[in-house]
């Protein structure tokens, strides 16, 4: 499920819970809620949204975090390989294989971690890790009787050592750490908050009543859009809030050069 679906589906069920609430309230003897019951229920409710609410500030950290480390990542990798690209090319004319390679790979990432982005270049290739195990032979392969070059050759397949460590950790946060059975119990503590909040509201005339309507029809908007950010932030490489693939881009643009 994708954030705004999660958003909207949250913000349906939270205010159909409130309206709910209201509209039983207002068919309910005034017996049936006196003060000390509403007391009652507004301290059981009011831990029960205290535990809610904590619990998805919790998710919310933790997912940017994770979502900051994805980004962070991703600039790293397109660093590496472009420095991994300028160091070939001080290699000499025999590197010129392997940076055939590297661009070749580069663009194949890119469009595996982002398949909707359009890539500037013509991607034929269909698989990256093939690409990978190419480019680092080509590497491995390379000879030079030059002190300085084989100091290069050395700095070459260090830096290859660095991007393939990084890729797997841009994999690591490919998403999907969001357990569905956490998802529905914080949306059962808010519905049953939001339900009570709509049984427990003061009801008046029609500007009374339309002012807590329109109060929880705002406080559900607000808690949908929540959610809509833990779901987006826990896909960083797609959706509507996602880690640019810039970096990618300016880097297969510098290897071009």
């Amino acid at each position: 499920m994708d954030g705004p679906i999660t958003g909207a589906t949250v913000f349906a069920c939270l205010f159909t819970a409130a309206v709910a609430g209201v509209l039983v309230h207002a068919r309910l003897p005034g017996r049936m809620l006196p003060q000390g019951t509403g007391d009652v229920v507004r301290r059981g409710v009011g831990m029960v949204a205290a535990m809610a609410a904590l619990l998805v500030a919790m998710m919310t950290v933790s997912l940017k975090t994770s979502f900051d480390s994805a980004d962070r990542d991703v600039k790293r990798f397109s660093a590496q390989l472009i420095e991994l690209d300028r160091t070939l090319r001080r290699a000499g004319p025999d590197a010129a294989p392997a940076r055939e390679l590297l661009f070749r790979y580069t663009a194949r990432a890119m469009k595996d971690i982002w398949p909707e982005s359009r890539v500037r270049v013509d991607v034929t290739d269909k698989a990256a890790t093939p690409l990978l195990d190419r480019l680092e032979d080509a590497v491995v392969t390379l000879r030079t009787t030059d002190p300085e070059r084989q100091m290069l050759v050395a700095e070459a397949r260090r830096i290859l050592q660095d991007i393939t460590e990084s890729r797997w950790a841009m994999e690591a946060h490919s998403g999907g750490s969001l357990s569905p059975w956490l998802i529905a119990v914080v949306g059962f503590w808010l519905v049953l908050t939001f339900g009570t909040f709509g049984l427990s509201a003061p009801l008046g005339g029609i500007g009374s009543n339309t002012v807590v309507i329109s109060s929880l029809f705002l406080c559900a908007v607000a808690v949908g859009g929540a959610m809509f950010l833990l779901q987006e932030y826990d896909y960083p490489f797609r959706g509507i809030i996602m880690v640019s693939h810039e970096p990618l881009q300016n880097a297969l643009f510098v290897m071009g050069e």
